[in-house]
């Protein structure tokens, strides 16, 4: 990476810093932040483009397709260090039409930190039926309500941004529950920066985000101050 490409990206995460001094909030409304099932069903916002992973889109989205017959549900990392545009790349493929039509159940899960089994499990049963779970924390009653709310739909579910390296918490718990349900072609997609998450949860071969050409780094850097300038002025209009 060049030394002014560099001192680009300093200026814009400087900017985004000066944002969030001056108060101005996510767009991002307050009730789907609170309820976050309610856009799983439909696409995805893409706040984001990116440049130069049409490619990669075309890889994962012909991957998970190509999964119809599967009778197991197959785990795909996506892997790469941070800002390679993992998520944004989950995004593309989750919102491609081919998936949409592909899968009768969409689900998307934002993970980090958090690797929860219990609230995961939850939130997961939240996005399969667009509505809050209240029930106690007992593996084996969430287990017969995954079982019951997903049943045998051919589902997607993206866990965005897993850090968990915890082998017990994926082997001994999460996979035996999620890759016993769906329907055939029922696919995981992981987005990740470690390595030792995508092997412990992978049942395929990660996909590799390789670094963007400086053409392809130069145009998403200026779609991305844009959006950060319209956001910025769309706030101070609305204050």
């Amino acid at each position: 990476m060049s030394r002014k490409l560099k001192n680009v990206l300093k200026k814009i995460n400087k900017l985004v810093k000066e944002m969030n001094t001056f108060g101005l909030e996510s767009s991002v409304p307050r009730e789907e932040r609170q309820h976050p099932w309610r856009q799983t069903h439909s696409k995805l916002e893409e706040t984001t483009q990116i440049f130069g992973r049409d490619d990669d889109k075309e890889v994962v989205v012909k991957f998970l397709l190509d999964q119809q017959d599967q009778r197991r549900v197959h785990v795909l990392p996506i892997i790469g260090m941070g800002g390679l545009g993992k998520t944004t790349l989950a995004k593309m493929v989750y919102n491609d039409q081919g998936v949409q039509q592909h899968f009768q159940l969409k689900m998307w899960h934002c993970v980090s930190d958090n690797f929860d089994v219990m609230a995961l499990l939850k939130s997961i049963i939240e996005l399969a039926v667009s509505g809050r779970c209240d029930m106690p924390n007992t593996i084996e009653l969430l287990q017969k309500k995954l079982e019951q709310v997903i049943d045998q739909r051919r589902f997607i579910l993206v866990l965005d941004d897993v850090w968990n390296e915890d082998e017990r918490k994926w082997e001994d718990v999460l996979k035996p529950l999620l890759c016993s349900v769906g329907g055939p072609g029922s696919v995981i997609v992981v987005t990740t920066r470690s390595q030792k998450v995508a092997s412990i949860m992978q049942t395929l071969g990660p996909h590799k985000l390789a670094c963007l050409s400086e053409q392809d780094s130069w145009k998403s850097i200026e779609e991305s101050n844009i959006s950060i300038m319209s956001e910025g002025k769309m706030k101070s209009c609305t204050s």
